[in-house]
């Protein structure tokens, strides 16, 4: 599992590093007071989510996402929540 993580690091550490290079060019929006993204910050959580599935699809590892972005909750087909000690599994209906 370090192996995927340290992959999965380097794969957003590149995409940080080629989007420093422009940073006049960047396009930053706020995703809430005092809180904003680039489309720099969601390629490099895009690559990091792509190389933790492709991990998780070949293994018998389990992948636990925390997110409030509707592009990253939207490319998973399953939610499994725990709510006052009880473990629930649901299937996600996307639009």
């Amino acid at each position: 599992m370090l192996t995927t993580a340290v992959k999965a690091a380097r794969r957003a550490g590149n995409i940080i590093t080629r989007g420093a290079r422009d940073l006049d060019l960047l396009t930053v929006t706020s995703k809430g007071p005092k809180d904003f993204v680039s489309e720099v910050d969601r390629a490099a959580e895009a690559a990091i989510v792509d190389t933790l599935l492709d991990a998780a699809d070949h293994s018998d590892a389990a992948l636990v996402v925390s997110t409030h972005d509707a592009a990253v909750a939207g490319r998973f087909t399953e939610l499994w929540e725990l709510h006052s000690g009880l473990l629930a599994a649901h299937a996600l209906e996307h639009a």
